[in-house]
């Protein structure tokens, strides 16, 4: 099963994530900041990452950008409670694979990562 990176600064959005998507039986690592999730991205070159827009220490664009610069295979599935035309425009244009909103439709994201995780799996 693929490795994700989910990467919330909301504790209770984070454990969420890593707790149901731990349950579709992905092997899932969280982090809280920008700090923690570019240590983490650069240990382990993870190719999904979940990444939260909002920040207070960063931008979910910027850190998207970042994540790129890592690895430019990255999956990145942005997830926000601040959504706009603005955001999704930035966002995507910046290499993002997809845009949930909060709340969040876990069977949504489950399908989307399953997608993912097939076309890794081909590129293999």
């Amino acid at each position: 099963m693929t490795e994700v990176l989910v990467v919330d600064d909301e504790e209770e959005i984070l454990s969420m994530l890593e707790r149901n998507l731990k349950l579709e039986g992905y092997d899932v690592t969280g982090a809280s900041n920008r700090e923690e999730a570019l240590e983490l991205m650069e240990e382990k070159l993870y190719s999904i990452v979940l990444l939260d827009i909002k920040f207070p220490d960063t931008s979910g664009p910027e850190l998207l950008r970042e994540f790129k610069g890592i690895n430019p295979l990255v999956n990145v599935l942005m997830i926000t409670g601040y959504s706009s035309m603005e955001n999704v425009v930035e966002c995507l244009g910046g290499g993002a694979v997809d845009y949930f909103t909060k709340p969040l439709d876990m069977d949504l994201i489950v399908m989307r990562l399953d997608q993912i995780e097939e076309k890794i799996d081909r590129w293999k």
